[in-house]
């Protein structure tokens, strides 16, 4: 199975409605539909009932959807892990810091590092202290 045959069991046990689910994923509702027969068959059973009031999961379709969830955590670690290890440093650096050490520290570190690591994301807040 590939990794948007995951996604679409998450988000239908999420939407619990596949009218919803096609039109979050922006697939076709008979496309959608079309794709978990198939991947009830290469699964070799059924995962949702179909009602009026929307779908249901069968167990084997709840123990499918953790497992789901289970591998797209897998995959966005393995996805964090190899741009980690990529030559250019980039990504999100979130700093906690006193008003005081934030208001002098902080921006001039935050300037020298636009220049040195350009792919980079960084954020900082400033929060009064609290006195006690």
């Amino acid at each position: 199975m590939e990794e948007r045959d995951w996604q679409i069991i998450k988000t239908l046990y999420e939407q619990k409605n596949i009218t919803k689910t096609a039109r979050v994923l922006y697939m076709s509702q008979p496309t959608l539909t079309a794709r978990i027969k198939q991947i009830e068959e290469s699964l070799g059973t059924k995962l949702l009932y179909r009602g009026n009031k929307g779908i249901t999961f069968t167990e084997t379709g709840e123990y499918t959807v953790k497992f789901a969830e289970h591998i797209l955590g897998e995959m966005q670690e393995l996805r964090e892990t190899i741009t980690n290890m990529q030559e250019d440093v980039a990504g999100t650096l979130r700093i906690a810091a006193p008003s005081i050490l934030a208001r002098y520290f902080c921006q001039s570190c935050w300037v020298d590092s636009r220049i040195c690591i350009p792919k980079r994301n960084l954020m900082y807040r400033l929060h009064k202290a609290v006195m006690l």
